[in-house]
């Protein structure tokens, strides 16, 4: 008898269809988000509930109804819900179920749009595509897109016994951006342990159980995200993925219509529509119908993986190579990005792309339609005091890019409020002391900021070996015999000045005069990373 009664209870509990992690809600305050879910037994009181480490939301809703096995529901965002990346929870008396990154809130609907497109992630390959993918998610954080989209072979084989896990590893992973992210799966998600593919039902069960769907940011963008099927290796030992069905096909037509007055139409998917080398690739089935599609609604760029190469086509079967010529024909652009994991640093990487309300705007790197954004060239390094109660952040950026509008997450001891020096503004605080830091520009070099207690007299807390200033000096100990250098940053958290470089014997005081008046950042750096900093004043 307690074996049926448990498993009534596991069949009762409440299970999150839309939104979740794979396929999240976009919103701004006083929008309405559908919400999808399975479950059986009494559903009043149902609650809905926003939780961040910010704070949480409740969420007004009414009443479910009823669609087959699913219910559906429209949740109320209010007016003064606080911006951010939410997980969604639902509760009903028989249950609860939570999805992580859920529901994204912005401010306002702005009439730009940028993103990023990570593809080929392959966990299970090796622990090389765990370790890539966990650094994605960490430039993309500092990024700071809108969103970021992920166009399949999420694992290395997805009908295996491991393929369960690979997949939650890929969640869990996934679970540090704080930007939205929307999946759509690739042939090897359909694979079995000798590479053939005959069904994704691992994929669609932990992932994400809408193979086609679409989403909109604003008013904007509307993204079309599709499934390409598997590739049959006893048909040809090549992988053409197999594009798509007869309905799949209904689906796009019927989509692109309807929504091809946007400014910015697209189509994410794994396997490319159009691929033309010695080793052609395109899909088998649907592509002369989709291309078609493209041309008659309109649509600005389909976006695909799969061949882990930078290539850029026409809708007329044009491959653009090398420099992007001035202006390119008005016509559907077919664009591939190289794998963001399963390769070495140098090539592995994703694609920057932004748009507004006049059309594309950015999709490729240095003027070349051959080249996106490489992984390990972005890198941000976080450096505490003993109490965590200052914190001076280093980023990096090797690329030939500036980014705008990043963030910064530095984890300061909570109970204390925080303001930052250099290129940015603390955004909110959690109770728990995490700060999200707005980081106004990241231009190609090393950009420094400071996070400190507001209004804290730092020259009352010397730290020795380290920095002090005092009487309008700034004093400096590495520790004797230590190989160290003293850089000043300035207010856009570019290097300033390097007040001394080489072998310490003893503190050194710096006079501070020469500098124009204003706030700094004082870095003092060894051989092997950063000793100490902290913020400094000129007054003159």
């Amino acid at each position: 008898m307690t074996g049926h009664i448990l498993a009534a209870l596991l069949v009762a509990q409440p299970w999150l269809s839309y939104p979740r992690l794979a396929r999240p809600a976009l919103a701004v305050p006083g929008d309405t988000i559908s919400v999808v879910f399975k479950a059986s037994g009494p559903l009043s009181p149902l609650y809905i509930t926003l939780i961040s480490e910010f704070g949480s939301i409740s969420l007004s809703h009414d009443e479910p109804e009823a669609h087959d096995t699913l219910y559906s529901l429209c949740a109320f965002i209010p007016y003064g819900a606080e911006p951010g990346l939410y997980a969604l929870a639902m509760s009903t008396p028989l249950g609860s179920d939570t999805q992580p990154n859920a529901v994204m809130i912005y401010g306002s609907w702005r009439d730009t749009v940028r993103f990023l497109h990570f593809t080929d992630i392959h966990i299970g390959y090796s622990a090389r595509e765990s370790q890539n993918y966990t650094r994605a998610t960490r430039e993309a954080n500092l990024i700071n897109p809108d969103f970021v989209i992920i166009t399949g072979d999420i694992v290395e084989k997805g009908q295996v016994g491991d393929s369960p896990n690979w997949y939650r590893e890929f969640l869990e992973i996934s679970e540090s951006l704080r930007v939205p992210c929307f999946v759509v799966s690739g042939n090897h998600d359909w694979y079995n342990w000798m590479y053939v593919g005959n069904e994704e039902t691992n994929y669609l069960r932990i992932v994400n159980p809408y193979p086609d769907y679409a989403f909109d940011y604003g008013s904007i963008l509307h993204m079309l995200c599709l499934d390409t099927g598997p590739d049959n290796i006893y048909v040809d030992l090549d992988s053409y993925c197999y594009g798509f069905r007869p309905d799949q096909l209904s689906f796009i037509s019927q989509d692109l219509s309807q929504h091809r007055d946007y400014p910015l139409l697209m189509a994410m998917m794994h396997g490319p529509v159009i691929d033309k080398d010695d080793n052609d690739d395109s899909n088998t089935h649907g592509t002369t119908e989709f291309i078609t599609y493209s041309e008659t609604y309109g649509l600005d760029m389909a976006i695909a993986g799969h061949t882990h190469e930078d290539r850029l086509f026409l809708s007329d079967g044009t491959w653009v190579q090398g420099d992007l010529p001035d202006s390119l024909p008005d016509v559907p652009m077919f664009i591939q990005t190289p794998t963001t994991c399963k390769a070495e640093p140098g090539s592995a990487g994703y694609r920057f792309i932004s748009g507004h309300r006049g059309g594309l705007l950015e999709f490729t790197e240095n003027g070349s339609a051959d080249r996106s954004l490489r992984l390990y060239n972005l890198d941000d390094s976080y450096y505490y005091n003993n109490d965590s109660t200052t914190c001076a952040i280093v980023i990096t950026n090797a690329n030939n890019r500036c980014f705008y509008d990043g963030r910064v997450w530095p984890r300061m001891r909570s109970g204390y409020e925080y303001e930052v020096s250099g290129p940015g503004y603390i955004v909110k605080q959690a109770p728990s002391g995490l700060c999200e830091v707005a980081v106004d520009s990241i231009p190609p070099g090393t950009t420094v900021l400071y996070v400190g207690i507001v209004g804290q007299d730092e020259a009352e807390r010397p730290i020795a070996p380290g920095l002090m200033q005092r009487d309008g000096y700034l004093w400096a100990y590495p520790g004797k015999g230590v190989f160290a250098s003293l850089e000043i940053y300035d207010a856009a958290g570019r290097l300033s000045d390097v007040l001394f470089s080489g072998t310490w014997d003893s503190p050194c005081g710096f006079d501070l005069s020469a500098l124009k008046p204003g706030v700094y950042v004082a870095i003092l750096k060894g051989t092997r990373g950063l000793i100490s900093a902290r913020r400094v004043f000129s007054a003159k």
